[in-house]
């Protein structure tokens, strides 16, 4: 494999990029494009961002997708952004999946170009770290390509056309250069990050502990300094932000409506016990302590790992200390999606670069990066259910095929089958999705806890 890949590595990419730009413009996620189509419209019409309360994502994200829009907006006249067509409204008031608001093809291409520009970059930093910290060309050629060619990767980036890839990519390159000792900018990209999507917020008590313990031998008044550093390069760009939008733009957007209560829902959380039938009785009972598990397990979760890594540090394994930010990353991470009270399977390519990492210096084997990746593939399709061909009802409205009003039919007609969309078949397919996420998780888990007690026999070799 390993071989093939090195061989044909530029023609691999060249088609994984195709596949990319295949489904850009011909598929897309229908209720999430709207609200990219909507923040379109509000700036070109002077309105900002949250103008029109369109826009519910954080103020980081909002700058940067804002400038990834200028070229639809400039360079794309509004009659070809898309239509409203009020066919798909009793659709989207049965299933809260699709807006009335259909997206061209040339809309969907254009706004899902900078997300591929973002892979590309993270592929680039993928490659450039793990040949830099192993030494192997063929083994960063490898994870360049199973990333590229992960179905879940395309299906989030190609067709779901959702944002988290640009956290990720500064949350990955925040740990590279934390690695090379540029903690102030390091710390400027992990800022960046938080502004983005809240989470990489649960990483920064043990990023700042490794910032202490990074050098062993570094005086204390030299590990302070790189704690300072890193602290100032934090804090800049949200106080720009928080200059920049209005405070209740800022807090609201950033914190309150990502934390807001959702409920004890299903999905690739705590909350997958709701497809077990049997137990909707006592889960409708217990719901009160179920949010209130969901609401402290975390911040328990993260408590107790962080005095585990506390106890163990003096006498953790060789590859802990080379390798920590990857380690910590899954395994907070892992508590997050658990206690999360929501979890959507795009939320794991949060976890993905780094568990390739560990893939790549084999602390965690390749068929669990892969069982991980499918158990979300699952989960979307199973959102879906056998009416996946919705996912393509932009191209259906603009070129043709499927007729679109034969489309909706067909869905219409799905939905009045019991057992296809809302009982038993969608119910099964989510809990075999979550039970395989879980069960995956619980293996990396284990291996990378072991790995934090357990001292290594002997030293790695590159």
């Amino acid at each position: 494999m390993a071989s093939f890949i090195k061989k044909n590595f530029w023609f691999l990419l060249i088609i994984g990029f195709l596949i990319r730009i295949f489904f850009s413009g011909l598929s897309s996620w229908n209720k999430d494009v709207a609200v990219w189509y909507r923040l379109a419209n509000d700036i070109s019409e002077g309105f900002g961002a949250y103008g029109n309360l369109n826009f519910s994502y954080p103020p980081g994200l909002a700058i940067i997708f804002s400038l990834t829009l200028i070229p639809i907006i400039y360079l794309l006249p509004f009659a070809n952004w898309g239509v409203y067509d009020s066919s798909v409204t009793t659709i989207g008031g049965d299933t809260w999946l699709f807006d009335p608001i259909i997206t061209s093809p040339i809309f969907n291409f254009l706004f899902k170009i900078p997300i591929f520009a973002a892979e590309i970059f993270l592929l680039y930093l993928l490659y450039r770290y793990l040949k830099e910290r192993t030494g192997k060309d063929d083994i960063a050629k490898t994870v360049v390509i199973f990333w590229y060619f992960n179905p879940l990767i395309i299906f989030i980036n190609a067709i779901h056309g959702q944002l988290d890839i640009y956290p990720v990519l500064f949350l990955f390159l925040a740990m590279v250069l934390f690695y090379l000792r540029k903690d102030f900018f390091s710390g400027i990209l992990f800022g960046i990050s938080i502004t983005m999507k809240i989470f990489p917020v649960i990483f920064l008590p043990f990023i700042l502990l490794f910032v202490f313990y990074r050098d062993w031998h570094d005086k204390a008044k030299q590990k302070l300094l790189n704690l300072i550093q890193f602290f100032l390069g934090i804090i800049i760009f949200p106080i720009f932000l928080f200059f920049l939008f209005s405070k209740s733009e800022f807090v609201n957007t950033l914190v309150f409506t990502r934390f807001s209560t959702i409920g004890f829902e299903g999905s690739l959380n705590i909350g997958l016990i709701n497809y077990i039938p049997s137990l909707s009785n006592f889960i409708a009972k217990n719901e009160s302590l179920f949010l209130y598990i969901e609401k402290y397990g975390l911040i328990i979760g993260l408590a107790l790992l962080f005095l585990w890594i506390i106890m163990n540090i003096n006498k953790a394994s060789d590859k802990f200390r080379e390798f920590p930010l990857e380690i910590i990353f899954v395994l907070s991470l892992f508590l997050l999606y658990f206690f999360s009270q929501r979890t959507n399977p795009n939320y794991i390519i949060w976890c993905l670069p780094f568990i390739l990492v560990l893939c790549a210096i084999k602390i965690i084997p390749y068929y669990l990066y892969w069982l991980l990746s499918l158990s979300g593939f699952i989960f979307y399709l199973g959102i879906y259910s056998l009416a996946y061909k919705l996912l393509f009802i932009s191209s259906s409205k603009f070129l043709g095929w499927p007729n679109f009003q034969e489309l909706i039919n067909q869905y219409i007609k799905l939905r009045s089958l019991k057992g296809i969309i809302n009982d038993t078949i969608l119910e099964d397919v989510f809990l075999f999705s979550a039970l395989l996420f879980y069960l995956v998780f619980i293996f990396i888990v284990t291996r990378l806890l072991n790995l934090i007690k357990k001292k290594s026999v002997k030293k790695i070799s590159y």
